[in-house]
């Protein structure tokens, strides 16, 4: 257990001090606002449960990880499967960014978020918090995600 712990604090410090000095670069404000707008039209086509618009924002070569086994999706046919599946989940739904990092490189956006999340199922009202990172590329003037990861907190974690 120690060993894993010793790995885990390294590659934490590594990533840190690689990652920082980009994630402090300020963002340009034409680049910031080209994010926040797709940002919003993801969520718009999410909470529409349109999959081919969700899916005009990926990139083919993209891929998108969960948090538990079997959530890997690697290309654009795996990815669409899992969003129709995640749509199945939810009957109507709304979400809250509650923090978000946004940095820039060129034609490379990186987005750390955490998002508060309320759907409802039949009803029934579910309430949630998930961690979001994703990687963003500026492909023929357009950005596309090439890879996200999303973590599902677990009860009384914030």
């Amino acid at each position: 257990m120690k060993i894993v712990l010793r790995i885990m604090f390294t590659l934490f410090l590594v990533c840190y001090f690689v990652a920082a000095p980009c994630i402090a670069a300020e963002v340009n404000p034409e680049t910031k606002a080209e994010i926040r707008a797709f940002l919003d039209q993801y969520r718009e086509a999410f909470k529409l449960k349109d999959a081919d618009a969700v899916m005009a924002m990926y990139a083919p070569d993209a891929v998108l990880m969960g948090t538990g086994p079997g959530e890997l999706y690697d290309g654009a046919d795996a990815i669409r499967k899992a969003h129709i599946e995640f749509f199945k989940s939810f009957d109507k739904e709304a979400r809250t960014i509650d923090w978000i990092k946004v940095g820039t490189k060129d034609d490379v956006a990186w987005i750390a978020a955490s998002v508060k999340f309320t759907s409802y199922l039949k009803d029934k009202k579910f309430e949630f918090l998930i961690h979001s990172t994703s990687v963003l590329e500026k492909r023929d003037g357009k950005w596309l995600i090439i890879v996200r990861h999303i973590s599902n907190l677990v009860s009384g974690q914030k």
